[in-house]
């Protein structure tokens, strides 16, 4: 096994570490299966090849001018940006950049299900389900709302639950309700509509 020493470490937190938070950030944008650990190393090790790339007149700069020893708040700074700041706000570029209508058109969308993407957006709602045994509920999805994401199972709580009568209209609210939790899986289909603000 190779001695750790410092240079080691330098080296494996500059090609390494900003790869990583990128990775990480971008699995809170995008859910995601977990990565094998031998392929997260070599994305890692790449992203931070691609961020030391964008940056090394900074990094340059970190070493010919002693910043360490001389500027110690501006090389915490520098670090920082390098180590941290840039590979995420790089990964959000990219998810960004990935989430456009024009790159939609030729590279695959980061979202794997329509599921993913709908409840992605945060957007409050009414939800009619229309269940396999033939009932149907209506329920309110708010900020106290949670839908599950990829890779478990596609499960969705509403805050509120409301009876829907034959013509799917909600006429009243279900009196004393927490809220449900209903499967994907034991419905045949959803609907969603428009709540306003």
């Amino acid at each position: 096994m190779p001695e750790l020493t410092f240079k080691s470490l330098q080296l494996f937190v500059a090609f390494v570490v900003p790869g990583f938070v990128a990775l990480k950030t971008y699995d809170l944008l995008v859910p995601s299966e977990s990565r094998d650990p031998g392929a997260a190393i070599l994305e890692a090790i790449t992203f931070s090849m691609l961020n030391l790339g964008l940056w090394f007149w900074l990094v340059a700069w970190l070493v010919a001018s002693r910043a360490l020893t001389e500027h110690p708040v501006r090389f915490a700074i520098a670090t920082l940006l390098i180590l941290v700041l840039s590979p995420a706000t790089l990964a959000i570029l990219v998810f960004h950049i990935r989430m456009s209508r024009f790159a939609t058109r030729w590279i695959q969308h980061p979202f794997r299900s329509a599921w993913d993407y709908f409840f992605s957006k945060r957007r409050a709602c009414w939800m009619l389900f229309h269940m396999k045994n033939g009932e149907r509920f209506g329920g309110y999805f708010g900020v106290r709302s949670f839908a599950s994401s990829y890779p478990v199972p596609q499960e969705v709580y509403v805050e509120d639950v409301w009876r829907v009568n034959t013509q799917r209209q909600f006429v009243e609210r279900v009196e004393g309700n927490f809220g449900m939790v209903l499967r994907m899986e034991d419905c045949q289909f959803m609907e969603f509509f428009e709540a306003e603000d």
